[in-house]
């Protein structure tokens, strides 16, 4: 817990990499996603922050999505883990951290669509799609449940929103979305979250997501949002509207 504590600071997150190697980290991996690790039944929750803090880190994004060492599909299924809030949003973080990163937008939407239902599941419920709808998403993601509940904590669905948006940036990127029927979970999600959870920074934060998604490209006009270069006064105001529009909703 105290590693996870003091690793939040980026400068300290770069020495902690620099005393480890690859190997290291590997067998950090290994330990934190076998529930049975310790002997001692200690849970080992706590390393999904670690991971986390390190994945500020450019090295520590590397490490963790080379596809020599396999990490990131081995920690995805703790994105959906019950038994551990912890355990969850490190693993949450660690996938907004390198969402954060373009770089890694080809391997986070690569197929099969792992990455990217690891992002959407949380998100999901038990609503029905029609056929068509059906057809478009993940088979992940295809005939949940009636049983299937959202993620509970409104940080991590933020956390999620968040880095829905930032796979928005590229062309390619937004049509593979469009694509997997990001878009039709939004909706049902959002219907859910303005009438049943009713947390204004989650709604702002899937409605930033969903006007891209709902534009045509045509209306975009460009291919790569982060290459938008936006003036500081601009970016104040835009801040200001969405603190406006927090407090009607």
């Amino acid at each position: 817990m105290v590693l996870s504590n003091i690793s939040r600071v980026e400068s300290i997150a770069h020495d902690i990499l620099n005393e480890l190697n690859p190997k290291d980290i590997l067998k950090m991996v290994k330990a934190f996603t076998k529930l049975d690790y310790n002997k001692k039944k200690n849970k080992l929750d706590y390393l999904g922050p670690i991971f986390c803090n390190l994945t500020q880190t450019g090295r520590g994004r590397e490490i963790i999505c080379l596809d020599k060492y396999n990490l990131i599909d081995k920690i995805l299924p703790f994105a959906s883990f019950q038994d551990s809030l912890i355990r969850r949003g490190g693993t949450i973080g660690i996938l907004k951290n390198i969402c954060f990163d373009p770089v890694y937008h080809d391997i986070i939407l690569r197929d099969p669509d792992d990455i990217l239902c690891a992002l959407l599941y949380p998100l999901c419920g038990p609503e029905e799609f029609s056929d068509e709808e059906n057809d478009m998403l993940p088979i992940d993601l295809q005939f949940l449940p009636e049983t299937k509940t959202r993620e509970e904590d409104p940080d991590l669905r933020k956390m999620l929103l968040e880095s829905l948006l930032q796979l928005c940036s590229r062309r390619k990127s937004r049509e593979h979305l469009r694509s997997k029927g990001v878009y039709e979970i939004l909706r049902e999600y959002h219907k859910w979250e303005a009438k049943i959870a009713k947390n204004k920074e989650c709604l702002l934060a899937c409605e930033n997501v969903v006007d891209i998604l709902i534009k045509k490209e045509d209306e975009i006009g460009l291919d790569n949002y982060k290459q938008v270069d936006v003036p500081q006064d601009v970016a104040e105001k835009f801040l200001k509207e969405d603190e406006e529009y927090l407090k009607d909703l």
